[in-house]
């Protein structure tokens, strides 16, 4: 099944990812490196894995088109690439400040109703949120980065995500699935991206990242990072900034229920006060040089606890968490889905390090439980 060419809306993007450097708001970091909790001597090899959960939000149900010549991966990576233009509203030259509020309802550290502003006067910037009772701030003064000490909640880091940069890293170094099916009474053309690439055309796994996309405006509907985990991209209100078209609001979904929901209140054009926002005297209440903000990322953990016993499936469960950038432990996580096995699942995750790489991680961990006779 092609993915449908959408019109040609956005210029092609080729040096998206080189955008920024290492003191910039983001960093896409490489895949990350496979994490192995091993509670006993390694078994035999996998049984298949299971496919992800059903979930109401979930669209790829059926069978996928594995995307194999260049011709195939292209038309979907210009989707794509195309939508990571969209949200990357600094490729527009102009000065802006958007505010933004958002509520989370889960079970983090954070939750509760929230702030964020964001302005932009390149090459300077900046951005502030409140939740629950704790202002984070990051921002960029000639060519040096500030900001507040403690860690960034994770609905800070996910409002951030999500408006910014909903699709992270390269879409074209991933092994892609695609399958174009009905949202709303809308077609819109889902693709996958995985490590690897199944041997026939699966219906979405739990390992893949899945984004969902209108072909005939570019528009992202969903994003989601890990099976049970759904943003949900809503234009009704959109906001309209030369030449890049923003969603209203933005709900994330985990296991069914919200437990995020932002609104993008204003956009405008210019900085008001921008001399005085960035001089050099209004980072004196500020750290710098300071971490900034690592893009989601998917990685495993096994928990093999009977490795000489005959393997009979493995029960993944989905643990979002976000990770020191000094010490790489983790700093919040929370569950996804209701499993029996989550409270454990959790445990294993905040009791596992990872490498510090100087950026504050937004993992979305598969904790494999291996079952066996």
């Amino acid at each position: 099944m092609p993915i449908a060419r959408r019109p040609v809306i956005l210029p092609p993007l080729g040096l998206f990812v080189r955008r920024y450097s290492s003191g910039s708001r983001w960093s896409w970091l490489p895949a990350a490196t496979l994490a192995t909790l091993l509670l006993s001597a390694s078994g035999p090899g996998r049984a298949q894995k299971p496919n992800s959960q059903q979930d109401s939000h979930e669209l790829v149900t059926g069978q996928t088109e594995i995307l194999v010549t260049p011709q195939e991966r292209q038309s979907a990576v210009d989707l794509l690439e195309n939508v990571q233009q969209n949200f990357n509203v600094t490729m527009s030259r102009f000065p802006y400040t958007m505010k933004v509020s958002f509520t989370g309802s889960g079970n983090t550290q954070y939750e509760g109703e929230g702030t964020m502003e964001s302005d932009e006067a390149l090459p300077n910037w900046r951005w502030t949120s409140t939740v629950a009772g704790l202002t984070s701030t990051r921002m960029m003064v000639n060519g040096k980065n500030y900001g507040t000490p403690d860690p960034v909640p994770m609905r800070v880091q996910m409002v951030r995500e999500a408006l910014f940069r909903p699709i992270p890293g390269s879409p074209n170094q991933k092994a892609l699935r695609a399958s174009n099916v009905d949202f709303r009474g809308t077609q819109v053309s889902c693709v996958l991206l995985s490590g690897t690439a199944p041997s026939v055309g699966l219906a979405r796994q739990w390992w893949d990242r899945e984004y969902c996309v209108d072909p005939s405006t570019g528009r992202l509907m969903i994003s989601s990072e890990a099976a049970g985990v759904y943003a949900i991209y809503d234009y009704t209100n959109a906001i309209n900034f030369h030449g890049h078209t923003l969603p209203g609001q933005i709900t994330f979904f985990q296991a069914e229920k919200p437990v995020l929901d932002i609104h993008v209140d204003s956009m405008t054009d210019e900085v008001e006060n921008a001399e005085t926002m960035f001089s050099t005297a209004s980072t004196a209440a500020l750290l710098g040089p300071t971490f900034a903000l690592g893009s989601a990322q998917w990685t495993p953990i096994r928990v093999d606890e009977n490795a000489q016993g005959s393997l009979l499936r493995v029960e993944p469960v989905i643990v979002h968490a976000t990770v020191s950038n000094e010490t790489g432990k983790v700093i919040e996580a929370e569950a996804v889905g209701n499993s029996d096995l989550s409270a454990r699942a959790v445990d294993v995750v905040r009791q596992t390090t990872h490498a510090p790489t100087g950026f504050q991680r937004d993992l979305y961990v598969a904790v494999e439980f291996y079952v066996r006779q």
